[in-house]
């Protein structure tokens, strides 16, 4: 009805205003005589524009076989009225908007419809001012569905509502939302409906000072469900409930909350096929009080946890009880205050397991027990723990015994000054084992005592230690069937005394350590000497001070080796020996280090003989101002070298030489260095069966003289290469000249200064190629010449290029000759 209404209303309203027609009685006023003529005059103008302040009106008409549309526009000022409507309609479809707006202080109206073969839809939109006003209307439907939209606003201070309702073939939801101020009211409402589910969603606000409801259900074929929550203030209150149900399962749960000053409950029972579970929770204040209880239970097991608690001065208690086809356990806990009581207690029991926990607490004071025990098939233990306060006594007792196994711990503590005993002692089928420790203060004196027993093995440890100035004895040893092993350690201060001794001894093997320090002014000795069947080795080391001097020996015997080192050192001012000798069949080798302060002297000796090789180093360094010498010769079956090197300063003088010779080969290199303002030579010769190379180095300051000079021959080739250069202007030459079996190669090249002059010639030939080249370059102010020549059998080609300055002469000349003709190219450049 709404619609249709408006739906005459507007169609009015836009023919009157194309046609300037009146409304009277709500139905369109047609003019007769003169008037008619008028209007048949505005129904054939498309397009009109007036001023002064504006009015503008634009209309627009199409038609075709199918479709047909009509557009009009018009505005006016002043302050602004303005009407657009649009029309089109065609063999399917029908759709019309119409738009209005007016100020001043704006109201506005919108309007669309549109209809076709399957579908209906209108939209309507009224906005007014001032402060406010506006609704929104929107209507679809077609075949299947059918929903609706309305929204309404309106203010001073804020109303509005809002409500959409949709329905089709299997469902059917409505949603309503309604706001309200001053000081807030709300609602809000769900409801959804389906072949197969139901639900309704409630939600309620209300202020000044808050005050809240919300609702939910949800049913379907095998589901119910249920929220609901409740809030409210001032000082708060709160109720939440939620309860489900289905074809196997109940649950309810319930939350209550109360203030000023906090009272609490909560609730939760499920139950399904084979279980049932409750939860209970409640709290209250002020003052604290707590009470906490779960209860389980199902085919094969039952459960119980209970928990209270209690304030101001504290009071808890806790309580936990399973029970199932093969176990039963309980705990429970008990907590009390002012100054503290505590009892905890654990027993479990199954069908070969009994376990005995008990705990016990209280102060002021402290008195603590602690009690387990298990028991099994094969294995039976105890634990107790004992504590005691003011002055601290403690005693820990630990006992097992099991099938073949016998084990017993005991722990003894006591102040004030501190007494502490601890035994340990275990047996089995082959084995027994004694542990002991004591310990005693004031000024500390402690105990320790382990011995270990089984079929093929004996030990003993013993420690002792005593103070007032430190006292401590360590005895270990050991034997079994092949092996005896003593350790033995002695300590002892006022400014300190130490003694280690450990000797072991087996089928084949004997070995003894000694060490000794003493102090003050520190004495050391250590000795180590090992024997076997085949080998005999002795390690001895000494040291002393006040002023230092170190002693180490080191021999080692075999078979078919002897080896002895030896190092001395001494001080203040330093002196240091070391010596090296190895022995063995086919090898002697010695090494020999000294050195020598103040102002350094050290030499070094290697020497080494085997059955084809012979090697002598030797390095000998002296200060003050430098004298180094290093010489090595080396000399076997088919091979002989001698390295030879040699440094001096005051103002460095160098000399390094090496040889070396063998079957077919000779090799020589000599380098000399000297200063002050430098000179070097460097020579190296080598020669062999078909092959002789000689390279000589020659430098010169002040002002740079520098000569190279290399020449190889071998059975069918001849080189020798060239270069000098020299200063002060430079002078530089190079010349390399190449022969062999069919070819012959000269280069020269030549550089000079102050103003350069450089010349540069090449020179190729061989059986079937003959090859020149040449260039010249001069200055001041530049001449060049170039020149290339080649001939080969077959082949001639020359040609010449030529520069001159100032100021520019340049000539090219090419010619070529070849068994198909000639080639003949000229240029000539003259600037002049």
């Amino acid at each position: 009805m709404i619609a249709e209404a408006l739906q005459q209303l507007t169609d009015m309203a836009m023919l009157a205003t194309i046609y300037s027609l009146e409304i009277k009685n709500g139905a369109l006023v047609i003019p007769k005589g003169p008037d008619a003529q008028t209007m048949t005059s505005n129904m054939r103008r498309k397009n009109g524009y007036q001023s002064h302040d504006h009015y503008e009106t634009e209309y627009n008409q199409q038609q075709s076989h199918d479709h047909y549309e009509t557009e009009y526009n018009q505005q006016q000022s002043h302050d602004h009225y303005e009407t657009e409507y649009t029309q089109q309609q065609s063999h399917d479809h029908y759709e019309t908007e119409y738009n209005q707006q007016q100020s001043h202080d704006h109201y506005e109206t919108e309007y669309t419809q549109q209809q076709s073969h399957d579908h209906y839809e209108t939209e309507y939109t009224q906005q007014q001012s001032h402060d406010h006003y506006e609704t929104e209307y929107t209507q679809q439907q077609s075949h299947d569905h059918y929903e609706t939209e309305y929204t309404q606003q309106q203010s001073h201070d804020h109303y509005e509502t809002e409500y959409t309702q949709q329905q089709s073939h299997d469902h059917y939801e409505t949603e309503y939302t309604q706001q309200q101020s001053h000081d807030h009211y709300e609602t809000e409402y769900t409801q959804q409906q389906s072949h197969d589910h139901y639900e309704t969603e409630y939600t309620q606000q209300q202020s000044h000072d808050h005050y809240e409801t919300e609702y939910t259900q949800q049913q379907s074929h095998d589901h119910y469900e249920t929220e609901y929550t409740q809030q409210q203030s001032h000082d708060h209150y709160e109720t939440e409930y939620t309860q489900q149900q289905s074809h196997d399962h109940y649950e309810t749960e319930y939350t209550q909350q109360q203030s000023h000053d906090h009272y609490e409950t909560e609730y939760n029972q499920q139950q399904s096929h084979g279980h049932y579970e409750t939860e209970y929770t409640q709290q209250q204040s002020h003052g604290h009080y707590e009470t906490e209880y779960t209860q389980q239970q199902s085919h094969d097991h039952y459960e119980t946890e209970y928990t209270q608690q209690q304030s101001h001065g504290h009071y808890e208690t806790e309580y936990t009880q399973q029970q199932s086809h093969d176990h039963y356990e309980t705990e429970y806990t008990q907590q009390q205050s002012h100054d503290h009581y505590e009892t905890e207690y654990t027993q479990q029991q199954s069908h070969d397991h009994y376990e005995t926990e008990y705990t016990q607490q209280q102060s002021h004071g402290h008195y603590e027990t602690e009690y387990t025990q298990q028991q099994s098939h094969g294995h039976y233990e105890t634990e107790y723990t004992q504590q005691q306060s003011h002055g601290h006594y403690e005693t820990e007792y630990t006992q097992q015994q099991s099938h073949g196994h016998y084990e017993t711990e005991y722990t003894q503590q006591q102040s004030h000054d501190h007494y502490e005993t601890e035994y340990t002692q275990q047996q089995s089928h082959d084995h027994y084992e004694t542990e002991y420790t004591q310990q005693q203060s004031h000024d500390h004196y402690e105990t320790e005592y382990t011995q270990q027993q089984s079929h093929d093995h004996y030990e003993t440890e013993y420690t002792q230690q005593q103070s007032h100035d430190h006292y401590e004895t360590e005895y270990t040893q050991q034997q079994s069937h092949d092996h005896y092993e003593t350790e033995y350690t002695q300590q002892q201060s006022h400014d300190h005394y130490e003694t280690e001794y450990t000797q072991q001894q087996s089928h084949d093997h004997y070995e003894t350590e000694y060490t000794q320090q003493q102090s003050h002014g520190h004495y050391e000795t250590e000795y180590n000497q090992q024997q076997s069947h085949g080998h005999y080795e002795t390690e001895y080391t000494q040291q002393q001070s006040h002023g230092h001097y170190e002693t180490e020996y080191t021999q080692q015997q075999s078979h078919d080796h002897y080896e002895t080192e030896y190092t001395q050192q001494q001080s203040h001012g330093h002196y240091e020996t070391e010596y090296t000798q190895q022995q063995s069949h086919d090898h002697y080798e010695t090494e020999y280090t000294q050195q020598q302060s103040h102002d350094h002297y050290e030499t070094e000796y290697t020497q080494q003989q085997s059955h084809d090789h012979y090697e002598t180093e030797y390095t000998q360094q002296q200060s003050h101002d430098h004298y180094e010498t290093e010489y090595t010769q080396q000399q076997s079956h088919g091979h002989y070298e001698t390295e030879y090197t040699q440094q001096q300063s005051h103002d460095h003088y160098e000399t390094e030489y090496t040889q070396q010779q063998s079957h077919g080969h000779y090799e020589t290199e000599y380098t000399q260095q000297q200063s002050h303002d430098h000179y070097e030579t460097e020579y190296t010769q080598q020669q062999s069966h078909d092959h002789y190379e000689t390279e000589y180095t020659q430098q010169q300051s002040h002002d740079h003289y520098e000569t190279e000079y290399t020449q190889q021959q071998s059975h069918d080739h001849y080189e020798t290469e060239y270069t000098q250069q020299q200063s002060h202007d430079h002078y530089e030459t190079e010349y390399t000249q190449q022969q062999s079996h069919d070819h012959y190669e000269t280069e020269y090249t030549q550089q000079q200064s102050h103003d350069h002059y450089e010349t540069e010639y090449t020179q190729q030939q061989s059986h079937d190629h003959y090859e020149t080249e040449y260039t010249q370059q001069q200055s001041h102010d530049h001449y060049e010449t170039e020149y290339t020549q080649q001939q080969s059998h077959d082949h001639y080609e020359t040609e010449y290029t030529q520069q001159q300055s100032h100021d520019h002469y340049e000539t090219e000349y090419t010619q070529q000759h070849a068994i198909t003709g000639w080639s003949l190219s000229n240029q000539v450049h003259d600037t002049g």
